[in-house]
């Protein structure tokens, strides 16, 4: 990591992400340290905030609004006690969305995307949610405790605030250019520690803290001088809140306004390294008392300023409130029903327009990226309605990586080695990764046919394709690909016409179906013996006799039966010579299902957990269960998915 000083540089290397990251992690080039304590900040609750409160984690699912989608301009607002993000909708403040699953959630920013990047400070991280609260991209911090950030639209750069660093040191201001990559460091040598921030329109950063002495300290990034203090004239700032560039004034907020328990705007006129308030906003909760902690508001347009207050003072609950602006006074608006402690505050608008005067290089524009530290973990990989593919680390359940660049990924598949085939249907291809990579080693054109699965032969590494459609008579067909490349055969079926889903089982014999495309009413089923050049019909016995296979989402080969999906349960079959026989099923307990994947880390034995993506047009997700006992869910994943579909477990390769 590059590092800027007033007057000196340093490198030191870049720690791979983190996600929800305990305490205690090596610094740079070091060893574990102890948890780190400075000016009474404590990291195991490193608050912006001046009074915390116990945290009551919030262990639900995220959930998100049936018109989230829609609204054009949503107030994001984090908690730090809950580990939520709530979106709401203005100008009434209804609770749109709620993101679930931070560590400890504070600081916001938008950038010219209309998304919104939330500071987890004890896990290190930086999120990009979307206007809808989608999870599209990760940060993470080697260096500190990240409290606040800032988005310059001059150059499409991200600047993050490290409240104080790994190992007791002073904070810091890190730069990410693009939003992503190896960050820059800056540093002003009087502050101590780095709160909220904000550029102005020329690409120059201000920032707020504690100085050395531990008083407040404005402070300077600009673009051709470094740091530099800013003095305060016409007034004394005694605790650092929100900064926020508001035409010819920088808006800082006071958490201590007049030195009480009181949080209140200053309007700032900053020229010549001098910073006069020109003016104060008061901030009154709902009982007509200022407001007790508003850690960081946001002025929306020119007219209203949005932002929660921790009312730790007992006037009111806490709450989330609109002001007029720049009269301040009583609230024109509030909501109480979710907020515990919360802190960071941000708009996002549906329509921002993108920075427009210095424009990010194609490289640096919705690239697919990978957590370097996943090649050694078992992921799951997640095709989504959005064409990106998310990859999370399979038992911790924790985005590590975007696939990025597709027109319609539908299904996938794994092969032993770990090798992810993913079928593009808008694309009319199929697309190799190996393990945990971020660029494909194999593009097959699949053309005219739209590909919606595949299966990998554990035998003969053979390549199944299952063609939903395509050619002059648009009669779909499973395409098998020897060793996963060159000219397909092709296998048709005047029973099933369309393909939605194939597998293999571990002798090579496949299984293929219809599903849900079937104009009979059921779904149609035939295989393909190891070895065989023809598709054979095959009758499948469901639970009860004659029994209508409704909605055959997929096909999954659990390591001793071939595994169903038949809208909300799975049910097992077995293949012997040419005829299938039931076996039993499960019950698994989720919303209008997509796809089921079964994890299993070894070919001669039952899967012990599966895992199916949900869509119901609002929101979706994926969900754990156990296997084969089914029931209800026993974890569950929401961050970065809207429209999920396809899944794919790649295991970790087994060392020798």
């Amino acid at each position: 990591m590059m590092r800027l000083r007033v007057g000196s540089a340093r490198t030191c290397g870049f720690l791979g992400t983190l996600i929800f990251a305990t305490l205690g992690i090596a610094a740079c080039g070091g060893t574990a340290s102890q948890t780190p304590v400075i000016n009474g900040t404590n990291a195991s609750f490193a608050s912006v905030a001046r009074r915390t409160r116990p945290q009551r984690r919030d262990g639900r699912a995220s959930w998100f609004g049936p018109d989230v989608k829609k609204a054009s301009n949503l107030l994001f607002v984090s908690d730090a006690g809950t580990g939520d993000v709530y979106l709401y909708k203005l100008p009434s403040l209804t609770i749109a969305a709620r993101v679930t699953g931070f560590t400890q959630p504070q600081g916001e920013c938008s950038d010219g995307r209309g998304d919104v990047w939330v500071t987890d400070t004890n896990a290190r991280a930086i999120y990009e949610l979307s206007h809808a609260g989608r999870l599209e991209n990760t940060l993470t911090d080697a260096d500190g405790y990240p409290v606040g950030c800032a988005w310059d639209a001059s150059t499409g750069s991200l600047a993050v605030m490290n409240l104080f660093g790994v190992v007791s040191t002073p904070g810091n201001v890190l730069v990410y250019p693009y939003g992503s990559g190896t960050p820059v460091e800056f540093t002003n040598p009087a502050a101590n520690l780095y709160y909220f921030g904000d550029y102005d329109g020329k690409g120059d950063l201000f920032f707020d803290g504690l100085g050395l002495d531990g008083k407040f300290i404005l402070s300077e990034l600009t673009k051709n001088f470094g740091v530099q203090t800013i003095g305060i004239k016409g007034g004394t700032i005694y605790y650092p809140g929100m900064v926020q560039w508001a035409g010819s004034y920088l808006d800082v907020g006071d958490q201590s306004c007049g030195n009480a328990n009181a949080s209140c705007i200053y309007r700032l006129s900053v020229a010549s390294k001098t910073g006069t308030i020109a003016g104060q906003v008061g901030l009154n909760d709902a009982d007509g008392k200022q407001a007790c902690d508003v850690v960081q508001g946001v002025v929306i347009g020119t007219r209203q300023v949005g932002g929660s207050d921790n009312d730790f003072c007992g006037h009111e609950p806490s709450a989330t409130y609109l002001w007029k602006y720049p009269a301040g006074g009583n609230p024109a608006a509030k909501n109480d029903d979710a907020d515990s402690l919360p802190v960071g505050a941000a708009l996002s608008a549906s329509q921002r327009p993108a920075p427009t005067r210095v424009a990010a290089p194609p490289s640096a524009r919705k690239r697919s990226w990978m957590d370097p530290n996943v090649a050694n973990a078992d992921l799951l990989y997640i095709s989504d309605g959005n064409g990106e593919v998310t990859v999370y680390r399979y038992w911790r359940r924790t985005l590590v990586g975007i696939l990025t660049n597709f027109t319609r990924p539908l299904g996938m598949c794994a092969d032993k080695s770990g090798d992810v085939f993913i079928a593009d249907y808008g694309a009319k291809e199929i697309l190799g990764y190996s393990h945990s990579a971020t660029k494909p080693f194999r593009k097959i054109s699949t053309a005219p046919y739209g590909p919606y699965d595949c299966a990998v032969d554990p035998v003969s590494g053979d390549l199944a394709v299952a063609n939903a459609d395509g050619g002059s008579s648009g009669e779909g067909n499973v395409a098998i690909y020897p060793n996963a490349s060159g000219t397909p055969a092709y296998r048709t079926d005047a029973n099933i016409f369309n393909f939605q889903s194939c597998v293999y089982d571990d002798n090579g014999n496949l299984l293929v179906t219809n599903g849900n495309l079937t104009k009979s009413g059921s779904a149609s089923f035939a295989w393909l013996p190891k070895g065989g050049n023809a598709l054979v019909d095959l009758n499948v016995p469901g639970p009860q006799q004659h029994y209508n296979w409704r909605e055959v989402q997929g096909l999954a080969w659990d390591g001793e039966y071939f595994a169903l999906e038949d809208y909300d349960s799975i049910y097992r079959v077995a293949l012997l010579k040419g005829q299938a026989f039931y076996v039993g099923g499960s019950y698994f307990d989720i919303d209008r299902p997509a796809l089921y994947a079964i994890y299993n880390n070894g070919s001669t034995q039952q899967g012990k957990q599966v895992v199916g993506a949900y869509d119901n047009s609002n929101y979706g997700g994926v969900e754990y269960f156990n296997y084969p006992a089914g029931g209800d869910a026993i974890h569950y994943i929401s961050h970065g998915i809207d429209a999920p579909y396809g899944l794919a477990v790649s295991l970790k390769k087994k060392r020798k």
